[in-house]
């Protein structure tokens, strides 16, 4: 039996309307480019050692970043083979221990510093500070109110976002978001994060996935957050296509649709597909269908998820969202139409 009532997965759109004072939160292209200018203005040989360039939008900014942070942790963990490696040079190679090990030094002490630009953008961009939570958190309580889902139901949350804007919102709305590092009771330190398992915690606790990182894990820190957040963002998506296989319904807001991994893993674990809908942004003059800008996530949907359901939303502290279109898709899920309460 499917025992989950809802996935819902939120991309940078989900976000862009609750930046504080009026400034809209970065879309991934927008903070591609912001980031790639801040490196690249540090020092040319740092935009070049993380492959990050303007234009660089979607999943291929994604994976070039994170191949670089999994590349900058693992450089700093080789120092102790240095030495011995000098035995595998070819007879009369003129490498020095010395010299070899100040070169790594001096390399890894580089590579913390960009590790340091990119910890400085997201939190100029990503952090509480620059979101404006309440405001996200009503937007929350209607979306979810047309959605039919209720305290009482399981949910799942994921996001391809860096912020928190989700796991607040669940919390002000009586749930307990479970992202992997929950308080402590006795000290106000940070525990150290701990993604595996997290769907064990239903329906008392609301799993949080962040599929990319969440803002604060790139920080190094010593209690344990990752610098180099790759194991646990696999753990992640490990439990999220599991969750993806149990929920009885899954809704897509504020993604483009441009990620490889998000679509495939919707494809293959998602059926049948009717029990998956996806957020399209309407008009402002005519929110029963979608803004033009809309027509490449259109077109995935068409080739890739044909039948999923495409609801018009509008997604902003006045939220715009179909309820008509949800209720009509909710319904059919609810009254097993398309088997999905089979398991």
């Amino acid at each position: 039996m499917r025992d989950i009532e809802l996935v819902l997965v939120t991309g940078a759109g989900a976000t862009t309307e609750f930046g504080r004072h009026g400034a809209k939160v970065p879309m991934m292209a927008e903070w591609s480019d912001s980031l790639a200018e801040k490196i690249g203005t540090a020092s040319p040989s740092y935009a070049e050692a993380t492959g990050l360039v303007k234009g660089l939008a979607g999943a291929g900014f994604e994976e070039r970043l994170d191949q670089f942070l999994g590349q900058a942790r693992a450089f700093s963990l080789i120092g102790g083979i240095l030495a011995p490696s000098l035995g595998f040079q070819p007879g009369g190679l003129p490498l020095a221990e010395r010299a070899l090990a100040q070169w790594h030094t001096r390399t890894a002490a580089h590579l913390s510093i960009i590790t340091d630009l990119i910890r400085e953008s997201l939190q100029e961009n990503f952090s509480a500070e620059r979101i404006n939570l309440e405001a996200a958190s009503g937007s929350y309580a209607r979306l979810l109110q047309d959605l039919q889902v209720g305290n009482t139901d399981s949910l799942v949350y994921a996001t391809t976002n860096y912020d928190q804007a989700g796991e607040y919102a669940i919390e002000r709305l009586g749930g307990i978001p479970d992202w992997g590092a929950p308080r402590r009771a006795c000290d106000g330190g940070s525990p150290p994060l701990r993604v595996d398992r997290i769907l064990d915690g239903l329906p008392r606790y609301v799993p949080v996935l962040h599929l990319r990182g969440r803002v604060d894990w790139f920080s190094g820190r010593a209690d344990g957050t990752p610098q180099d957040a790759g194991p646990a963002v696999r753990s992640l998506w490990e439990q999220f296509e599991q969750a993806l296989r149990r929920a009885r319904r899954v809704f897509v807001l504020g993604h483009s649709l441009s990620d490889r991994a998000l679509v495939g893993s919707l494809r293959r674990n998602v059926s049948p597909p009717e029990r998956l809908a996806v957020g399209l942004l309407a008009r402002k003059d005519d929110p029963g269908h979608a803004d033009q800008s809309a027509a490449s996530t259109m077109n995935v949907l068409r080739d890739c998820l044909p039948a999923a359901s495409m609801i018009t939303v509008r997604f902003g502290p006045d939220p715009i969202v179909s309820a008509h279109g949800v209720r009509t898709w909710t319904d059919r899920i609810r009254n097993g139409s398309d088997s999905s309460k089979r398991g």
